[in-house]
């Protein structure tokens, strides 16, 4: 098997569409059932491709090197997963997901390494079926005690477990990622076009929540509200629920001569609202006075509610609302209920921001694995 650079994306999307090229034109002789190809064929060549980029990381024959079992453990583990969409057409999304951790006593800690390929669902643009690059390190530490059922934590969707299992009983977890994607940034990489996100989760016994979102409020990211801007996970031993979204990026200026967008006044407002509260030489009077007349001046300005976006980056605006059903052996079912961005929505309304309109609904089934 070829080794590749981690960081050679172009290298990776090449590999991964000629890995469907070969199972589409398979498909036929797996005698038309989509379960047996995509559980041979489709699984096979996917999985192929991507295990290629880890090669510098796993050295095969060496026992103990990797856990590929639920155990949670400490040391080196890689998983695999796929979901394939149960419709006539060709949709899949496949993961690789490569961590290492270590739990010592209440204590735990982890890095992953997680890759994603798909060409359906949120992070592609409407009536598109582009293959879809993301990658994602990340990092987090957990506090807790107790012992209880493995279950399952994400870093930056659902797309991306992170490979040590949580067998706390109850917990709290803090940690930072940072992720890359193809079709935000048009296949081009640089260390600038990283996108930095917080991620908090808590485990109550068998409930276990992940949470995400590149705010730089409590949480520390980046600020960039844009691609994968947030998302949350309720993990049970059967059952998983959650919410997650997907935006394209937004005009930041306007081009117009002599004019301020309304993005630049809302700034202007909110800067001068901060600057009077904080401003010990103004009576309370005084202070309420200036408050209410500057938030008046915000209201006139909510007939325009949401970014100004391009047709194409329009198109990538995509909130999903999903439930899982998990299986002993590795077996899922996944109901995606694509959307209104319900919660993203609620947030930036209260933070009076600009919102992204979600006018893509559909509903979607999808048959998966993981291991």
């Amino acid at each position: 098997m070829t080794n590749h650079s981690l960081f050679n994306f172009q290298s990776i999307e090449s590999d991964l569409q000629s890995a469907m090229r070969w199972s589409l034109s398979g498909f036929k002789s797996s005698g038309g059932s989509p379960d047996f190809w995509a559980k041979t064929q489709l699984k096979r060549n996917i999985e192929n491709a991507i295990r290629g980029y880890t090669q510098s990381f796993v050295t095969g024959g060496q026992d103990g090197c990797c856990g590929y079992g639920d155990p949670p453990g400490s040391g080196f583990k890689v998983t695999f997963g796929l979901q394939v969409l149960v419709a006539y057409k060709v949709r899949f999304k496949a993961n690789l997901n490569i961590g290492y951790g270590q739990r010592y006593g209440d204590f735990a800690g982890s890095t992953s390494l997680h890759f994603s390929a798909y060409n359906s669902g949120l992070g592609t643009g409407v009536n598109k079926n582009d293959l879809v690059v993301d990658i994602t390190a990340a990092a987090n530490i957990v506090v807790g005690g107790g012992e209880g059922t493995p279950l399952q934590s994400y870093s930056l969707n659902s797309n991306s477990a992170i490979p040590m299992l949580n067998n706390f009983d109850y917990s709290f977890r803090y940690g930072q990622l940072f992720t890359w994607n193809s079709a935000l940034h048009d296949n081009q990489f640089s260390l600038d076009r990283l996108q930095r996100e917080g991620m908090i989760g808590f485990r109550l016994g068998d409930v276990n929540v992940s949470t995400n979102n590149d705010t730089k409020r409590l949480y520390f990211g980046g600020g960039t509200d844009k691609g994968w801007t947030g998302g949350f996970s309720i993990v049970t031993p059967l059952v998983e629920l959650g919410f997650q979204d997907f935006s394209g990026d937004y005009i930041h200026k306007s081009k117009a001569p002599n004019k301020i967008n309304e993005e630049q006044q809302r700034d202007e407002i909110l800067r001068d609202i901060k600057n009077i509260k904080n401003d010990k030489s103004l009576s309370k009077h005084a202070v309420k006075e200036k408050i209410a007349e500057l938030e008046e001046r915000l209201k006139k300005l909510t007939f325009h509610k949401y970014h100004n976006q391009t047709e194409y980056q329009k198109r990538l605006n995509k909130a999903s609302t999903y439930i899982r059903f998990n299986t002993n052996n590795g077996y899922n079912a996944t109901v995606d209920v694509i959307g209104d961005a319900w919660l993203q929505n609620a947030i930036h309304r209260a933070i009076k921001d600009f919102r992204f309109e979600y006018e893509h609904n559909n509903i979607q089934a999808w048959g998966g694995f993981r291991f």
